[in-house]
């Protein structure tokens, strides 16, 4: 199971990459129906706070989770430890990014997400390991570890995307 902290890193590594980035490279879309980095961070930050938000509201209601989910979930997550691209599934459209935000803005509110993650988390896998508390749209219902794994390979599939999208705008890089 990933724990928070190794969430964090991940979290941290991608903001420090994207640090490095100049506000041109941020915005850089490689073609008109590809994500830019901003887009990109939207997504990971829309993601989290949905499923949080499901889990959250949710509270005190359980689900089976079974070994049908348990498979689908390694699939899923075998896929995204990929480079292929996939799409955001249609039911999930609330996930896509919006206009483009300030990156600081965005980091803010992916440290406030994060804060009531942390203030949660305890309560959350102790209720809710080996009982379904979020239904994700292709790799059906997960536990709270699953929950965590998931938002971990995620962050390691859009690491995918920033390699392509930090090659595509190399020709921005003010250095």
């Amino acid at each position: 199971m990933t724990s928070l902290s190794t969430l964090e890193e991940q979290k941290h590594e991608l903001l420090r990459e994207l640090n490095r980035w100049s506000p041109v490279q941020l915005a850089f879309h490689p073609s008109a129906n590809e994500w830019s980095a901003l887009n990109m961070l939207d997504h990971l930050i829309r993601t989290e706070r949905e499923i949080l938000a499901v889990i959250y509201r949710n509270d005190g209601q359980y689900h089976r989770f079974g070994m049908t989910d348990r498979l689908k979930n390694r699939l899923l997550c075998a896929l995204f430890r990929t480079g292929r691209k996939v799409k955001v599934p249609s039911s999930a459209r609330m996930v896509l990014p919006a206009e483009e935000a300030e990156f600081s803005a965005l980091v803010a509110e992916w440290d406030e997400i994060r804060t009531k993650l942390d203030q949660n988390l305890q309560r959350l896998l102790q209720s809710y390991t080996g009982v379904a508390v979020f239904r994700h749209p292709v790799a059906g219902w997960m536990d709270m570890p699953a929950v965590l794994d998931f938002l971990s390979v995620h962050l390691v599939h859009h690491g995918f995307q920033l390699a392509r999208l930090r090659n595509a705008s190399r020709h921005l890089d003010p250095d």
